[in-house]
């Protein structure tokens, strides 16, 4: 028998990052989409990729980031000791101007 196809599943973007296998950049806000459930895992642990996006709609809303929680963690700086997700640079812009200091 032949083995089952996984199904794509989304994942809503919390940090921009390129995905260092398609070498494509995703934006905040935007969906990451992999059958590859073990790349999620990775990305999300990472603090890149929200919950999918099945399993966020059942229950509790997501929690907004920009809340005044007490107990969240503040957002870490440049992830660029990840050696398997690729930073994003200022030449990345979509104008090609670089972001003012």
């Amino acid at each position: 028998m032949a083995k089952a196809m996984s199904k794509a599943v989304k994942y809503p973007v919390l940090e921009v990052f390129r995905d260092k296998e398609t070498m494509k950049k995703y934006p905040v806000g935007s969906e990451y989409e992999t059958d590859d459930a073990d790349r999620a895992a990775y990305l999300q642990e990472f603090g890149y990729v929200g919950k999918p996006q099945e399993e966020a709609s059942q229950g509790e809303p997501p929690k907004d980031d920009k809340t005044n929680d007490p107990n969240a963690t503040p957002p870490k700086g440049d992830k660029t000791d990840d050696p398997n997700v690729t930073p994003a640079k200022d030449s990345d812009n979509t104008n090609g101007a670089k972001a003012k200091e």
